[in-house]
Order: structure tokens, then C-alpha cells, then sequence
């Protein structure tokens, strides 16, 4: 594996309860921020706003990361280095579709995330889609 690929996940555990330090184990609610590094050290991304999953195997975060949040205590810090394997897996350019700026609203930058809701899909457009390679 390239280690161009890995990145590493540093993360702040922000739960408490009343106060006390709490332990983090199974079922318990989790708060935190996170910065994301690529293997070269470079800032990805960085949380604004905590987050909040659910521990304990409800898929709510990645397993590797949950696995180094186990016993962790309020307000102590980890870095978890990640492969492709641990996250979104290896790129792959066949996932890749490319739309027609002016299918996006005008206030649309590089780096924004986007979800079409306008239900204008080729597909749905005759009642119904296809799996990959499948047609009429």
C-alpha cells in the first residue's frame, strides 16, 4: 500500500457526563473533533462542529477508529493512521460521474459536497433504474 494513500485521523474526545470524566465503551454517546492528515502531513480536513456517534459496533464511525476511542477518557487525544481498506476503500475511477456545470446551483464551489434531490436522473426519468451495465 502507498503510504501516499494513508491518512492519518486525529481526534479529541469531547464526552462528559454532569462533568465527570466518562469512559468510552459500548453504548455509550460519543462526542468529538477531528483533524484529517494526508501521509505527508498536509491539514485535509478539520471538523467545525463536533460530531456525535453512537460507540460500540453501530456503525456509526469507522471500526479502526472506534477500536482506538475504546477505554479512552474524556478530553484525551489519539491519532489512528488509516488505510483505504479502513474507510472509503481505493479509488476507483469507474465511480467516477461527471455532470454538466449547469446541472449544479450557481453558488456550487470545488470541494462542496453536493446531493442532487431534483429527482432529474436519466434513470428515474422512465419509472425505474438499472444496475451497472444492465439496459432495455
Amino acid at each position: 500500500m502507498s503510504r501516499a494513500r494513508r491518512h492519518a485521523f486525529r481526534e479529541r474526545s469531547a464526552n462528559t457526563d454532569r462533568g465527570c470524566p466518562v469512559q468510552i465503551a459500548d453504548d455509550t454517546v460519543v462526542t468529538l473533533t477531528y483533524k484529517l492528515y494526508s501521509a505527508a502531513g498536509e491539514l485535509i480536513e478539520e471538523t467545525r462542529e463536533p460530531i456525535t456517534y453512537l460507540h460500540g459496533g453501530h456503525h456509526g464511525i469507522f471500526p479502526r477508529i472506534e477500536d482506538a476511542l475504546t477505554e479512552k477518557r474524556t478530553g484525551d487525544t489519539c491519532s489512528v493512521a488509516l488505510e483505504p481498506e479502513d474507510a472509503f476503500g481505493e479509488y476507483d475511477a469507474e465511480l467516477v460521474r461527471v455532470e454538466a456545470q449547469d446541472r449544479f446551483p450557481a453558488d456550487v464551489q470545488v470541494g462542496m459536497q453536493y446531493e442532487d434531490t431534483s429527482g432529474e436522473d436519466d434513470e428515474e426519468e422512465h419509472g425505474h433504474v438499472h444496475g451497472p451495465g444492465a439496459h432495455h
